[in-house]
């Protein structure tokens, strides 16, 4: 997402915040942690073009999503593998409190 994080509290709400952002600041994703109540990374095979997505996804505690991230194939090894050692490290899910 970028290599930039940093943490932050919401003027708006209080709640806490982390900003990952792009070197120029061009593009900036705000999340709220202690929304998040569930972590699953799944791979799924599109058989009609040959590519493997990898998604993380964040969910609420009622398992509603919060958001996805996808790594299609294609693009960076290295995030290709970063994605493994997470899965490696993690398993394919993870609840809040258990990291």
């Amino acid at each position: 997402l970028g290599p930039h994080m940093a943490e932050s509290t919401s003027p708006k709400t209080g709640e806490r915040l982390v900003t990952l952002a792009s070197d120029d600041r061009s593009f900036e994703f705000h999340l709220k942690p202690d929304a998040i109540a569930t972590v699953v990374f799944a791979e799924v095979n599109k058989p009609d073009s040959g590519k493997t997505l990898r998604i993380i996804r964040m969910l609420r505690e009622d398992d509603g999503p919060i958001c996805s991230l996808i790594l299609a194939d294609g693009g960076d090894d290295e995030a290709v593998s970063w994605y493994k050692a997470m899965t490696i490290r993690y398993g394919y899910e993870v609840r809040s409190g258990d990291a």
